[in-house]
C-alpha cells in the first residue's frame, strides 16, 4: 500500500490545499523537507485558500495573512499578485445589472434599512488599516551580542508593508501599541524610530512604552519617545514640534523608584512635572 510519503510532491501539495491541514507538514521528516522547500507561489496560495475574495475586505485579509508565521515579502508579494488575478477576474464575471434608478417622487430605502428578507443588506465599509500582528514583536528582546541595525526583522517586511502601494498601510498602533512597546523593550531603536515615524503613539495603556523605557534607565530612549524630531531644512532654524504625550506624576514616580537620577531631572526640570507628596518623600529619601 502506498503511503502517504511515497505520494508525488504535486499530489502532495493537493493534499495540503484540500486539507489546510497546519500539522500535515510536520508528520514526518519528509514532509516537512517537501513543504519546507515549496515556493512562495505555493505559500500564497496556501494561505489565500482560507478565504474568498468576495467575502472579505481586503484590509482584513491583509491582516490576517501576515498573522501566518510563513507569510515573508515574497510570499507577501505572491498573496497580493494572486489576490490581484482573483479579484479581477470575479468582477469580470459578475454580469448581474445594476437596479434601475428610481423614479421622480420615490425615495430609495435606505441601504441600512432592514430588508424583507429579515437581514441587513450588505454595505461596503471604507477601507480599514490592516493589523500589524503579534507574532512580528513577540520575539523581541534585549540583545547582548550586538545593537539591532536597519535589517534586523522585522523592519525589512515593515518597510515593504508601508512602501507598498496596492496595501493600506498598517495601524502602528495595533493591539494597544504592543509593536511600539516590545520595541522599546528590546531598545531596539531603528524599529522604534520607524514606529514612531509611521504614526506610532506612546500614550496606550497608560504610556507603557514610556515606563519600560524608565525601568531600563534609558534617557533617549525616553526622550525619544516624549518628543518629536525637529523640523526645518539645512540652514533653516528648525522649529521644536510639540511632545507626543505630557509627562505625568507616574511617570516620575516610575524614575524614581528605578533610580534613575538623569531621567528625574529631565521630568522635572526639562518638562515641568510636579512631583506627588509620595514622591517628594521619595526623593528625599534618595
Amino acid at each position: 500500500m502506498t503511503a502517504l510519503d511515497d505520494l508525488p510532491i504535486e499530489l502532495l501539495y493537493e493534499v495540503l490545499l484540500y486539507s489546510l491541514s497546519a500539522a500535515l507538514p510536520i508528520t514526518s521528516r519528509r514532509l516537512h523537507a517537501i513543504f519546507d522547500a515549496c515556493p512562495a507561489s505555493f505559500r500564497a496560495q496556501y494561505i489565500l485558500s482560507h478565504f474568498e475574495p468576495d467575502q472579505a475586505h481586503f484590509s482584513d485579509v491583509v491582516s490576517k495573512v501576515l498573522r501566518f508565521p510563513l507569510c515573508s515579502i515574497t510570499v507577501l508579494d505572491a498573496v497580493l499578485r494572486t489576490w490581484a488575478v482573483d479579484a479581477s477576474t470575479s468582477t469580470q464575471e459578475e454580469d448581474t445589472p445594476a437596479p434601475p434608478s428610481p423614479s421622480v417622487g420615490q425615495t430609495r430605502p435606505s441601504e441600512l434599512e432592514e430588508p424583507p428578507g429579515g437581514s441587513s443588506t450588505l454595505v461596503s465599509a471604507p477601507t480599514a488599516a490592516p493589523e500589524l500582528p503579534r507574532r512580528l514583536f513577540r520575539g523581541l528582546k534585549p540583545r547582548t551580542d550586538r545593537e539591532y541595525i536597519d535589517s534586523d526583522a522585522p523592519l525589512p517586511l515593515l518597510r515593504y508593508l508601508y512602501a507598498s502601494p496596492r496595501i493600506p498601510p498598517p495601524n502602528p498602533n495595533s493591539h494597544e501599541g504592543y509593536a511600539l512597546t516590545r520595541a522599546v523593550h528590546a531598545e531596539f531603536v531603528p524599529l522604534i524610530a520607524f514606529l514612531l515615524e509611521h504614526g506610532a503613539s506612546p500614550h496606550h495603556k497608560n504610556g507603557l512604552a514610556v515606563l519600560v523605557a524608565i525601568r531600563l534607565k534609558k534617557l533617549p530612549l525616553v526622550r525619544m519617545l516624549i518628543e518629536r524630531a525637529e523640523v526645518g531644512g539645512r540652514g533653516a532654524k528648525k522649529r521644536r514640534l510639540e511632545d507626543r504625550m505630557e509627562v505625568t506624576p507616574e511617570m516620575l514616580k516610575a524614575a524614581v523608584r528605578a533610580k534613575a537620577r538623569d531621567i528625574v531631572e529631565y521630568f522635572t526640570q526639562d518638562k515641568g512635572c510636579v512631583p506627588d507628596i509620595q514622591t517628594l518623600h521619595m526623593l528625599m529619601r534618595v
